[in-house]
């Protein structure tokens, strides 16, 4: 109670025992005050989080990003509440490393650690997990932090290639709802694919990769529109990586010029690039 009942808060000071404290309180959840509380915090959340952003202060959104994925699994138990912050975090961890791409090697232990565990896609939400997946395949190369070499890629690499058959292992064991979800599945192996394009010595290993998920999801009850986006997503990147200099072109574009705009051209289509591809693949 000295906790909740200090003067004054500061960054990163969650106690360890929270969901012990939250079962202390667990029979309040349903009182009038607190329900008006869990509808008025995600909002404060979210114009505490717009500030930070609003300024650009490298140095404090140093300090606050790391709560994100600390805080995210440990919400008081009100189920509007969770999901309302669950949907405000996960929309701006986008934006902080859209500031400043060098977060994700300053907290890569901790990332690193965060995707390993599956279980975190229940805990935080499938939506703040598929955005940080999104984050390394995006931001991990040497055009965003000079810092990342084929070591670290390799490093990420093997991460997402443990989470993608860690999660085909619990759908083949699981007889309920999988684990995870097509656009989370869609979400990482488009991560790979990006990782691949800048170490083609991984190719055949995402390839191999590819198929078994493809595979695996193909042969489940799955909805049939998600097979289909699965399949298909899939398609596209394996006849992508075939042919990796053209795989580096379509998943690593060129960074924005500082008018924030680049060159558009109404004639060019990657999904026809794509059709190309696929028929010199053939």
């Amino acid at each position: 109670f000295n906790y909740l009942l200090r003067s004054e808060g500061g960054k990163g000071d969650t106690i360890n025992r929270m969901p012990e404290l939250y079962k202390l309180f667990d029979e309040l959840s349903t009182l009038p005050r607190v329900q008006i509380c869990a509808q008025l915090a995600p909002t404060l959340v979210d114009l505490t989080l717009k500030t930070a952003l609003l300024h650009q202060d490298v140095h404090l959104l140093a300090q606050i990003l790391p709560l994100l994925w600390e805080r995210i699994s440990q919400l008081f138990n009100v189920s509007s509440f969770q999901k309302d912050v669950r949907r405000v975090l996960a929309d701006h961890l986008l934006t902080f490393f859209k500031v400043h791409p060098q977060f994700l090697m300053d907290n890569m232990a901790d990332i690193v650690e965060f995707l390993s565990a599956l279980r975190n896609i229940s805990r935080a939400g499938e939506v703040f997990f598929s955005h940080l997946i999104w984050v390394v395949g995006e931001y991990s190369s040497a055009t965003h932090d000079s810092r990342i070499t084929i070591d670290t890629i390799n490093k990420l690499h093997d991460v997402l290639e443990s989470m993608a058959y860690e999660a085909i292992s619990a759908f083949q064991s699981s007889a309920s709802k999988p684990v995870a979800s097509a656009r989370l599945l869609c979400v990482l192996m488009t991560a790979l694919a990006k990782i691949a394009s800048r170490s083609q010595d991984l190719i055949p290993r995402v390839l191999l990769c590819l198929t078994k998920i493809v595979k695996q999801y193909a042969e489940s009850q799955a909805n049939q529109d998600n097979r289909q986006l699965m399949v298909s997503r899939a398609n596209e990147l394996v006849n992508l990586l075939k042919m990796p200099s053209v795989a580096a072109t379509v998943l690593n574009p060129p960074l924005r010029s500082e008018d924030g705009r680049l060159h558009s051209d109404p004639i060019s289509s990657i999904g026809l690039l794509l059709q190309g591809t696929d028929i010199s693949v053939q």
